[in-house]
């Protein structure tokens, strides 16, 4: 509902509603099995639980003219944070003992 209700609230300076046609597919590939995490873009909670397959795949559309994704390690409360493209896109991330990595593509 939050998520629906901030894309309904993207105006331009003119008033009228502001619709994203891009898309962002986000996949957590390796590391995060059977543990607990957040995810967000920007401020908006995408998903807290655990994992419990891999890869596990978030897709989502464009909502704001910048946006980054953040992923939270809820054992931890680690924070790792990336710039997600203007463009949308697919972004792989995998997880090791020295924290979260985003994957080349």
């Amino acid at each position: 509902l939050f998520l629906y209700l901030s894309m309904k609230s993207q105006r331009d300076k003119d008033g009228t509603n502001r619709y994203y046609t891009e898309v962002y597919t986000i996949n957590l590939t390796k590391g995060f099995l059977n543990e607990s995490f957040s995810v967000f873009v920007n401020d908006s909670l995408l998903v807290n639980q655990t994992i419990d397959k891999e890869p596990f795949v978030l897709e989502f559309k464009k909502f704001a003219d910048q946006n980054a994704l953040l992923i939270v390690d809820n054992k931890t409360d680690a924070l790792s944070t990336f710039d997600l493209s203007e463009r949308g896109g697919n972004f792989a991330y995998m997880k090791d003992e020295d924290g979260i990595k985003q994957l080349a593509k």
